[in-house]
């Protein structure tokens, strides 16, 4: 903490020193114009260059796009200038976005694109709205505008991870349905591909993410994958535990030639052991949960209504003594 006490004197020795207050408000000022001008250079940059102009003229020779499709590639042309160069770091970020469900190979580019939108144009409109609302200085503009850059350029990454953690949720809670149905399909004839496609058909209703899932599962089996490699992919676009084992199940099943509906009754009903134990201990963390509204809302209250009367006495008695003084 001796690093924190260092800054906090530097600036308040600053703070002191309107000569110093000035030199830093201009210092802040220059590499906010910096990062803002290189911003938007990136995005001229994107947008006039003669060379994806014609990448792109390539793949729509005829020039008919909808605005939605050019909103797109504009907003795409900019996130590429964003896309990280490492390929270690982009795979991360490919994989997180199939986390999420967006398996486009235009999602990399379009959510660096909006994050780069939104970290030029939002600070843009806050500034322009203070400015209507109240007539701050410059300086005062500062703090809020740096802060609504960062917010803006930070909160796609939230929002995805949000996503991400919501989708497997859904996933989750949807595989127990899956495998009970899968169970009954292998054990009246049909195959393991059949099985998959029949249960994807009869799901797609309540649980769609899963059903989308295995569609693209069966397509792929369909288009000459073979079922280890598109099981595996399954398992790597949904990043989620609970496939996982269900994906090794089936495969240790066709490795060792046991009985595949056996293999999945039993996994089925562990699966929907441990859904009964995460509602049981969701049940059971309410209570805790509920604890900090009832200390902050209505304890407050019963000790006033318990100790009322008795402050009350007191303070009587304290004026009563004070009279008679």
């Amino acid at each position: 903490m001796d690093w924190l006490n260092h800054i906090t004197s530097a600036l308040g020795s600053v703070g002191d020193d309107p000569e110093r207050v000035r030199v830093l408000f201009v210092a802040l000022l220059a590499f906010l114009g910096f990062v803002f001008t290189l911003a938007v250079s990136m995005m001229v940059g994107a947008v006039f260059d003669p060379l994806r102009k014609r990448i792109g003229s390539l793949h729509d020779p005829q020039g008919a796009q909808t605005t939605g499709e050019v909103k797109g590639q504009f907003i795409q042309s900019l996130g590429k200038a964003l896309v990280p160069k490492a390929e270690s770091k982009k795979t991360a970020m490919l994989l997180r976005l199939e986390h999420a469900g967006f398996r486009s190979p235009r999602a990399l580019a379009l959510f660096f694109g909006i994050k780069l939108l939104g970290f030029v144009f939002v600070p843009l409109l806050f500034a322009a709205a203070i400015g209507f609302v109240t007539p701050w200085t410059v300086f005062d503009w500062l703090s809020p505008i740096v802060f609504s850059s960062v917010a803006a350029f930070v909160l796609p990454d939230v929002w995805l991870s949000r996503r991400v953690k919501r989708r497997q949720k859904l996933l989750r809670h949807a595989l127990p349905d899956a495998l009970d149905l899968m169970v009954v399909c292998t054990e009246a004839g049909l195959g393991l591909n059949s099985a998959i496609k029949r249960v994807a058909d009869d799901i797609g209703v309540q649980h769609p993410e899963l059903a989308d899932e295995l569609q693209l599962t069966i397509m792929q089996i369909r288009a000459g994958m073979e079922n280890r490699e598109a099981l595996k992919e399954l398992e790597r676009r949904t990043g989620l535990d609970d496939i996982k084992a269900f994906v090794t199940t089936l495969l240790q099943a066709m490795r060792f030639g046991t009985s595949v509906s056996e293999s999945l009754r039993v996994f089925a009903e562990d699966m929907r052991d441990k859904r009964l134990q995460r509602a049981q201990e969701i049940a059971a963390r309410l209570s805790v949960t509920m604890l900090m509204p009832i200390a902050l809302c209505m304890m407050p209250m019963f000790l006033l209504m318990i100790m009322g009367p008795s402050l009350l006495v007191i303070m009587d008695a304290i004026t009563s003594m004070g009279s008679r003084g």
